[in-house]
């Protein structure tokens, strides 16, 4: 995806490092820390959501509340143009996100040297999801607004 992105972190100088790095741990959908990993969800008989169930998901514009893997809380929202912000305690980030290969995907220039990450989501009860990297690092867990 192509396009201009904007990005702010932070809001001192000093925070935005310790900022950065916590946010690059949700990289994606932008979410609690996820005690139970990829492959016990597998082994209990989740699988992750099919490409359709996410561009149902995605379909429209919609805001969720997360907690990265490492503890750190906050809310993205996601545009059907593929802009995403997500903001936490200290700072906020917008990037880009797509659906891709089953996955939900986003970039933002300033996290993770600004490279895709790429994350599977579990639907694990009513409105409660977990995503996992693409290598089954646990990313966050999260549930829409809406």
């Amino acid at each position: 995806m192509n396009g201009s992105i904007e990005s702010k972190v932070g809001g001192r100088p000093g925070r935005a490092p310790v900022a950065l790095a916590a946010l690059a741990l949700l990289a994606t959908l932008g979410v609690s820390g996820c005690a139970t990993g990829e492959k016990s969800l597998v082994e209990q008989g989740a699988r992750p959501m099919s490409e359709a169930e996410l561009a149902a998901a995605f379909s429209r514009a919609r805001e969720m509340d997360w907690v990265s893997a490492a503890g750190l809380a906050g809310s993205s929202k996601y545009m059907t143009d593929g802009r995403v912000v997500a903001s936490w305690n200290g700072g906020s980030a917008t990037g880009r996100y797509r659906l891709h290969s089953g996955m939900v995907c986003s970039t933002y220039p300033e996290l993770a040297g600004g490279a895709e990450r790429c994350s599977r989501v579990y639907r694990t009860g009513d409105n409660r999801y977990r995503s996992f990297l693409a290598d089954g690092t646990p990313n966050s867990s999260f549930s829409f607004r809406d």
